[in-house]
């Protein structure tokens, strides 16, 4: 490999400390470049990257995946944050591995992202990329919402309600996940609509298939929604807009270094399978 970008939050100690600490054991092996998450990629060009490192906990990868924009650069993450569900390396395990990585023996697997556009009456904005989800709720966040949903240009269903997670695969274990929403294997090509707190009993998760695209529309004149992009970027929507979500053109390529499988992951970070407590 010939050029290296990483991706980390430098304001935290303990994160620039690591990062350095991985330059300084890289020596000259590589052309590295830094970009901090906080602050514009300038004239880096990610197509002409081989690979992207990610310091940093969940929340950082998931704003590395969306700067990298949909470029063919595989990404492998070292967890300094708390869960580790995404970036599952330790700084070691990354300098264990590292050769490994570079020679090819740990292939990038594909994940699925999200592309959402905001439909205005003169303009449309987007699109936002999202590895885990794109939500549509209230602006105000005590308010019920009343929304339309359509797939492939049908009208599916009127929801009213606290909002609605539109998530990947990847992020099924997300906030969809503590919506009630289904877990998906991470290679699935599918997409999931999970309503957040309905008013309606017969309201469920519907999982579709990674063609649907699906717009969302208030249908109600007075109110007014906002969209969220992976937890972290806020638009609002006015009652006339459309907000449309689409599988991304390009997926992410991360590379999973066989640690632990998925569901290792999902018993060990979540706690997933826990058996009752029949004791006295």
């Amino acid at each position: 490999m010939n050029r290296i970008v990483i991706f980390a939050d430098q304001t935290r100690e303990r994160v620039a400390r690591a990062v350095s600490d991985f330059r300084k054991w890289l020596g000259d092996r590589c052309d590295v470049v830094s970009v901090a998450l906080d602050e514009p990629p300038g004239e880096v060009d990610f197509n002409d990257v081989d690979l992207a490192v990610v310091f940093g906990g969940d929340g950082s990868f998931l704003a590395a995946a969306r700067r990298l924009g949909g470029a063919k650069v595989p990404v492998v993450g070292v967890n300094m944050g708390k869960l580790g569900f995404l970036a599952e390396l330790s700084k070691d395990e990354l300098c264990e591995r590292f050769d490994d990585i570079c020679c090819g023996k740990l292939k990038p697997v594909e994940r699925l992202m999200l592309e959402a556009r905001i439909e205005h009456r003169d303009k449309t904005d987007g699109p936002y990329l999202a590895l885990n989800d794109v939500v549509f709720r209230h602006f105000l966040p005590t308010r019920m919402l009343s929304f339309s949903l359509s797939v492939n240009g049908e009208k599916a269903i009127d929801y009213s309600g606290d909002g609605l997670i539109v998530s990947t695969p990847v992020g099924s274990t997300a906030y969809a996940l503590s919506a009630g929403g289904p877990i998906l294997v991470p290679g699935v090509q599918g997409l999931i609509a999970t309503p957040i707190c309905s008013h309606a009993l017969a309201n469920r998760p519907l999982v579709l298939t990674s063609k649907c695209e699906l717009k969302l529309n208030l249908t109600e004149s007075k109110q007014e929604a906002q969209l969220t992009i992976d937890g972290h970027d806020t638009f609002k929507i006015a009652p006339d807009d459309t907000v449309t979500v689409r599988a991304a053109p390009h997926p992410l390529f991360l590379i999973e270094t066989g640690k632990r499988t998925f569901f290792q992951t999902l018993r060990e970070k979540m706690h997933w399978g826990g058996q009752p407590n029949y004791g006295a």
